[in-house]
């Protein structure tokens, strides 16, 4: 979606090309959001969010940070080639690299973490929580 956006403000159509980079985007941005995921998912079940997401960006969060800066600095490269196809694809490929790390690295965690609060703020959500052994 972020690289569609990006098309709405840059004058590029869509065109094969462009097609490319979004059905990439989606394979790029899902896979770092599921390493991300599956380490969250490797601690302790009774542990709260934040922490299962700290254990995860201790774990993974370099290796998709590294994956995310390789990506952006191997699309810019493309850009410095002086044809209209490789600067499409290349900015395209830079915008979906960064934002798919960023929706990874901090945007799925926040909301995920801020919604774990909330419910564990709320009567039920206390209830239901396994308060974990000492």
């Amino acid at each position: 979606m972020s690289a569609m956006g990006f098309m709405g403000y840059v004058p590029l159509k869509y065109n094969l090309v462009t097609l490319c980079v979004l059905v990439m985007a989606i394979g790029f941005c899902v896979d770092y959001s599921v390493e991300i995921m599956h380490f969250s998912s490797l601690g302790n079940p009774n542990d709260r969010l934040a922490l299962k997401f700290q254990h995860a960006m201790r774990a993974a969060g370099y290796d998709v940070l590294h994956g995310c800066i390789t990506a952006m600095l191997g699309t810019l490269t493309m850009m410095c080639v002086p044809c209209a196809s490789a600067l499409t694809f290349g900015s395209l490929c830079t915008v979906m690299a960064f934002y798919g790390g960023l929706y990874a690295l901090w945007c799925m965690p926040a909301v995920l973490i801020l919604t774990d609060e909330a419910i564990a703020a709320l009567p039920i959500g206390r209830s239901r929580r396994v308060q974990p052994s000492a």
